[in-house]
This record gives C-alpha cells, structure tokens and sequence, in this order.
C-alpha cells in the first residue's frame, strides 16, 4: 500500500482527547444527554474502525474500512452540528 493511503498513527491520541472532551460537557437536558451519550459511543466505534483498517492488507478491504469511517465521522458531525444547534438554544425537535 502507498504510504499516502496510510492514516495518521496519533488518531487514537485524537480520539482519546475528543472523549476527554464529550465527557466533560456540562450536564444539560434528556436531550444534550442523550446526544453526549451517543456521540461518545460513535467515538468509541471510530477507535474500533481505526483498529481495523490499520490491520487491512488488500485495497478491497482497506477501502471499505475506511469507507466506514468516513460515514461514521459524517454521522459525528451531524451530531456535532446538533449539539452546538442545542447550545444556541434551537433545538427544539419538531415531532414526526
């Protein structure tokens, strides 16, 4: 594999700070709760897609590891998006 498909070694230092960080915000509603939770638990998963495309050897199989990763940083920042929208005070959901 070229050296420039190879992701950065100190993403797992990356990550570690980002739970740090989600861990630390200040207590807030059901609602900024639940997204901590879910944000924190998508980081987790991100460290665990990192393992494995680390460990990928075939083309195949490192592009689809790192195809998951893109969709789950995609999906952090949707949240990421939401908690600052709840931070402004606009996150009020309108029901289905």
């Amino acid at each position: 594999m070229q050296a420039a498909t190879q992701p950065p070694a100190d993403l797992n230092e990356v990550l570690a700070d980002l739970r740090v960080a989600v861990t630390g915000l200040a207590e807030g509603s059901g609602l900024e709760q639940s997204l901590q939770v879910e944000i924190y638990k998508q980081l987790r998963l991100l460290e665990t897609d990192w393992a494995f495309l680390r460990m990928a050897r075939q083309p195949a199989t490192f592009a689809q590891r790192r195809s998951t990763m893109q969709e789950r940083l995609k999906l952090l920042q949707s949240y990421c998006a939401h908690g600052q929208t709840l931070a402004a005070g606009e996150g009020a959901i309108a029901p289905d």
